[in-house]
C-alpha cells in the first residue's frame, strides 16, 4: 500500500473518531493525535471544520424543537400526592424529569423518598421503555449503599413516578475533607463504595457516571456511610443496546472509551471512574492525563504543588508531606494509576480485584499492581511485624 494511501486511510480513521466527540472538544483532540505532523493535523481540521457547518445547518431545526421539549417543566406544588406519597420541594430536574423530596402521606409510616417524576416530553414508547429499564435495574440491587425502590405507578394525569430511598449526605471528596479524614480510613471508605458498585456488576448494572457526587456519605452511628446514587445512565452489561439515558458519563471521571464513545463500554469504565475519585481522595487533585494518556502518580502531584496548597491537602488528611508520600509511593500510587489505565485491558479486572489490592495496602502487603522489589517487601514485612 502506497504511503499516500496509508497517510488517507490514518486521516479518514481521525476524522470518524473526532466526530465521536462533543464539537468543542474535536480541536484539541485533532492537534493530540496529530501530534508534529503539522500537515495531518491541518487537514483533518479543515475536515471537522466543513462537517461542523453541515451538522450545524441539519440540525439547528431539530435542536430549536429539542430545546422547546427540554424547557423546565413546571414546578409542582407542595403537597401533590402520587399514590400514597406526597412530594415536599423540588430537587432535581433534567431532560428526563423531576425529582422531589417527599414523605409517605397515608399515615402508615413516617419515611423521607426521593420521587422520580418523568417528564411528558418523555413518554413516547422509547422513554417508557427507558423509565421501566430504570426500574427493572433499581430493583434488582440490594445494597445497603445504593437507593432501594419503595414504590412505581402512575399518576391520575398518566405520568410514570419513581418512589426511591432518599439518601441524604454531601459529595465523598467534601465529606472526606471536612472530617480531616486519614489516607488509611479513605480507603476503608472507597472500599465500601468499591463493595457497592461490584455489588451493581453481579446484577448486570454497569454505572457509567461514578463521580463524587454521585458518591454521598453521612454519619449513621458516627460511621461514615457511602451512598451510590443516579443510576440514571446505567447500563445492563447483558444488554448494552438498553441505555437509561443520552448521556455519557462527566468529563474528569469518564473513560477514555466513554468519552470517545465507543459501543464496547464495559465494567471497566467503572473501575476507571472509581480510579478517578480515588485518585482524587488521596491527593486532593483531579487526574490530569499526560501525553501518554496516563496521570501522574498522585504523590508527584502533591510534589509539585505550591507549598500552601500541599499544606492544606496534608492537613485535610491529618498528616504531613513526608507520611503521606511514603503512603502514596507505598502502592498507592500504583493501584491508582492501573485502575485509570487508557486502555481498558490495562486496568482491574473487576472491582473485586481492584478492592482486593487496596485491602493488601490496609494489611500492610505489597499490592499487585506494584511490581514491587525485595525492598518493598521487606519494608511492608517490617511494617506488619512492629
Amino acid at each position: 500500500m502506497s504511503s499516500a494511501a496509508t497517510s488517507w486511510q490514518r486521516l479518514e480513521a481521525l476524522f470518524h473518531q473526532a466526530c465521536l466527540l462533543p464539537v468543542e472538544a474535536r480541536e484539541a483532540f485533532a492537534r493530540a493525535q496529530a501530534g508534529g505532523h503539522a500537515v495531518l493535523r491541518d487537514e483533518l481540521l479543515a475536515m471537522l471544520a466543513v462537517e461542523s457547518q453541515a451538522t450545524l445547518r441539519v440540525r439547528a431545526p431539530l435542536q430549536q424543537a429539542a430545546a422547546a421539549l427540554r424547557a423546565p417543566l413546571p414546578e409542582l406544588p407542595a403537597g401533590t400526592r402520587f399514590g400514597a406519597w406526597a412530594i415536599d420541594r423540588l430537587i432535581g430536574a433534567g431532560g428526563m424529569g423531576q425529582v422531589y423530596l417527599g414523605h409517605r402521606a397515608d399515615g402508615a409510616y413516617e419515611r423521607d423518598v426521593a420521587i422520580k417524576l418523568v417528564a411528558a416530553e418523555a413518554l413516547d414508547a422509547q422513554g417508557r421503555a427507558l423509565f421501566e429499564f430504570e426500574c427493572r435495574l433499581l430493583a434488582q440491587m440490594v445494597h445497603p449503599a445504593i437507593a432501594q425502590i419503595h414504590d412505581v405507578g402512575t399518576d391520575a394525569h398518566g405520568r410514570p413516578y419513581l418512589v426511591m430511598e432518599y439518601l441524604r449526605g454531601e459529595p465523598i471528596t467534601w465529606w472526606c475533607d471536612a472530617h480531616l479524614l486519614s489516607l488509611q480510613a479513605r480507603v476503608l471508605l472507597m472500599l465500601r463504595v468499591g463493595e457497592a458498585v461490584q455489588h451493581a456488576h453481579q446484577k448486570g448494572v454497569i454505572h457509567r457516571d461514578l463521580k463524587p457526587s454521585n458518591v454521598l456519605v453521612s454519619a449513621i452511628d458516627g460511621r461514615p456511610m457511602p451512598g451510590v446514587i443516579d443510576f440514571g445512565i446505567a447500563i445492563d452489561a447483558s444488554n448494552p443496546g438498553m441505555t437509561s439515558a443520552h448521556g455519557r458519563g462527566t468529563p474528569g471521571y469518564m473513560s477514555p472509551e466513554q468519552a470517545r464513545g465507543a459501543p464496547e463500554v464495559d465494567a471497566r469504565s467503572d473501575i476507571y471512574a472509581l480510579g478517578a475519585m480515588f485518585y482524587e481522595l488521596s491527593c486532593g487533585l483531579a487526574p490530569v492525563a499526560g501525553c501518554d494518556g496516563v496521570p501522574q502518580p498522585p504523590s508527584q502531584r502533591v510534589a509539585a504543588v505550591p507549598a500552601d496548597a500541599r499544606a492544606r491537602i496534608c492537613a485535610a488528611r491529618a498528616t504531613t508531606h513526608g507520611k503521606l508520600q511514603d503512603q502514596l509511593r507505598d502502592g498507592l500510587d500504583a493501584i491508582v494509576l492501573r485502575a485509570l489505565a487508557p486502555e481498558p485491558g490495562a486496568r482491574y479486572a473487576s472491582v473485586s480485584a481492584l478492592l482486593d489490592d487496596l485491602h493488601r495496602w490496609l494489611d500492610g502487603y505489597p499490592p499487585r499492581a506494584l511490581q514491587a522489589g525485595s525492598w518493598l517487601r521487606l519494608r511492608k514485612f517490617t511494617q506488619r511485624h512492629r
